[in-house]
């Protein structure tokens, strides 16, 4: 029998749905169905197209199966959902990239290089609330590490213009927010060492590249139901209306690097 595995939405929930594709290893042919973020699993080494399944299909909707309990882990539920499971180490999020993506980034990107996501408001959680300002300090520190910033991400929602998400080109050396494709997106992921920002698609995306970093996430959706216990990304929560955390956020980055690259 073959299997289609359906999951729409936003770009970190396709991520975290991945190792579902490994847990149904026993089908026979398994293809991908991600609306917008079909291009995500390219070159998954288990997944075929769509149009290749023949014959007997079993489909597998992920599509909310998570948000309608929010009190368990993301991959978890996708699992339990259909009475699969896996271990710690299996649930982390894979991505492949060819080594003509990867090296796609490698090209503009020369150095080690810090990604950075402060995110923009709107959505049922808000993710990004804070401005340019407030991450002033934590990008400073990663630059006095010796890493150059890349910024990527999306822009504001309509209606919330009057935040200050411009970024300063003197602590951002790339901005490439709206200018690369997904693919071309995880290319530059796959060549950064770290992370900095809040619970996002790209932080999803360092995770399953296994880069280390620091996240803020929304305490309405805290960290443990939306990364790996084993997760290269250390967790910071806060909400709309806190203080940016900056002491908190430059402590655990002190922790993760603590040594300044050399020049």
């Amino acid at each position: 029998m073959d299997a289609l595995i359906i999951r729409k939405g936003a770009l970190g929930d396709v991520i975290n749905s991945e190792p579902f594709i490994r847990a149904l290893s026993g089908y026979k042919q398994i293809a991908f169905e991600a609306g917008l973020y079909s291009e995500v699993f390219e070159n998954h080494p288990l997944l075929v197209q769509k149009s290749s399944l023949r014959g007997r299909i079993k489909e597998f909707d992920l599509t909310g199966v998570y948000e309608k309990d929010l009190t368990i882990n993301v991959c978890v539920a996708y699992l339990q959902k259909f009475g699969l499971s896996l271990s710690d180490l299996d649930r982390k999020p894979r991505l492949y990239l060819t080594e003509e993506e990867k090296n796609w980034a490698k090209v503009f990107m020369p150095g080690k290089w810090a990604l950075f996501d402060m995110g923009y408001p709107g959505g049922s959680l808000n993710r990004g609330f804070w401005e340019f300002s407030d991450w002033r300090p934590a990008c400073e520190f990663m630059k006095s590490k010796g890493f150059k910033i890349v910024y990527v991400g999306g822009g504001p929602y309509q209606g919330f213009l009057s935040l200050d998400l411009n970024v300063d080109s003197a602590v951002v050396d790339l901005d490439l927010r709206g200018k690369t494709t997904i693919r071309q997106m995880f290319s530059v992921v796959s060549n950064c060492s770290a992370f900095l920002g809040l619970d996002s698609g790209p932080m999803h995306c360092c995770q399953a590249f296994n880069i280390p970093g620091v996240a803020i996430f929304n305490t309405l959706h805290p960290a443990k139901f939306l990364i790996n216990p084993i997760s290269s990304i250390v967790p910071i929560h806060a909400t709309l209306g806190d203080p940016f955390p900056t002491d908190d956020l430059l402590n655990e980055l002190e922790k993760l690097f603590p040594v300044s690259l050399p020049v």
